[in-house]
């Protein structure tokens, strides 16, 4: 490793990617939900309004839109060298790492290219928490008794 690689270098490149993957993920929701919308809505006698779509796609959707919405953020926060957003990138890491891990155990022998890409999008998220988790990424965030007031 080169010594000029820093911390805040590798905050900013977990930071960077969260919010790349969380952004493109939240995008292929919508798209994908707008795909089965634009779909029912040729059917006759289907009539949705915009905000009514959205009600949808969150209710239909919550869970992968609310973790998207955490990497997203942890990410920009994470850009900001925010505490709070070291704390919810590592809690969104390894959430998203665990949910991955779950779906290759529960899909194994299905269909093996999607497993493809949920090993190496998991194996990306548990690099990116334990580095997040070392210690001079630790020290740096840590709380120390004169900075509380």
């Amino acid at each position: 490793m080169n010594k000029d690689w820093t911390i805040n270098d590798t905050l900013k490149v977990i930071g960077v990617f969260q919010v790349v993957i969380g952004i493109t993920i939240l995008i292929y929701l919508i798209w994908l939900k707008m795909a089965l919308y634009n779909n029912l809505s040729q059917l006759e006698g289907f009539k949705v309004s915009s905000l009514k779509f959205f009600f949808i796609l969150v209710k239909d959707l919550y869970i992968p839109f609310l973790l998207d919405l955490l990497i997203t953020s942890s990410g920009i926060a994470l850009l900001l060298n925010k505490r709070i957003g070291w704390q919810a990138a590592m809690v969104s890491s390894l959430l998203n790492a665990a949910l991955l891990s779950i779906y290759i155990f529960l899909s194994w022998g299905k269909n093996t290219e999607t497993i493809q890409y949920g090993v190496v999008f998991a194996l990306i998220y548990y690099i990116m928490f334990f580095s997040l988790l070392s210690k001079p990424i630790q020290l740096k965030f840590s709380i120390q008794k004169n900075q509380i007031q």
